[in-house]
């Protein structure tokens, strides 16, 4: 009877150990599995905050300088300009902007006034002086500049042109 009663102590035993071995094995893998879904939703916080804070950032630039959604529109329609003169020949000839790009190029004229209005409207001790696009602001005439730096005029002339509108406006972008 003893041997029974030890067999008996030996095989509880063992079959403790095992649940003991098989609960641990269970307990760290819903361990494994509750530690991955916090990683994930720290992940998707952090991603939210990120984001939250470039739109907290991107609403309050645009109300502190409201220059920079300007200077944005400038250098995608400027982007926009240089890939309609794209197609257009490289022979060393004038060429004549279509009536489409002649109203894009007369909007980026109105949109470098509304920017230097904006600056000067917004100028203090902090922002240097405006890009001076024109020598005598009040006689600014977008007919006359279309035709100076656009009509008429070689692609080269005019893309090098843009090209330099489009660096001063991402300059003034990053200067704030």
């Amino acid at each position: 009877m003893k041997k029974i009663g030890v067999i008996i102590v030996i095989v509880l035993a063992l079959t403790g150990g095992a649940f003991g071995i098989w609960s641990a094995v269970v307990a760290k893998k819903k361990s494994d599995d509750i530690v991955s879904k916090l990683k994930e939703v720290n992940e998707d916080l952090a991603s939210y905050n990120d984001s939250i804070d470039v739109e907290r950032t991107g609403a309050s630039l645009a109300v502190n300088y409201p220059a920079i959604d300007l200077y944005n529109q400038i250098v995608l329609l400027i982007d926009s300009l240089k890939a309609q003169y794209a197609p257009m020949s490289d022979e060393p000839h004038r060429v004549k902007p279509p009536q489409s790009m002649e109203r894009d190029i007369k909007r980026l004229a109105k949109y470098i006034q509304q920017v230097n209005k904006v600056e000067w409207d917004m100028v203090d001790s902090k922002i240097p002086d405006t890009i001076s696009y024109w020598e005598n602001p009040a006689a600014f005439n977008a007919d006359k500049w279309y035709a100076d730096f656009f009509r008429d005029q070689y692609k080269v002339q005019s893309i090098t042109y843009l090209d330099y509108l489009k660096n001063q406006a991402v300059a003034r972008m990053h200067v704030r």
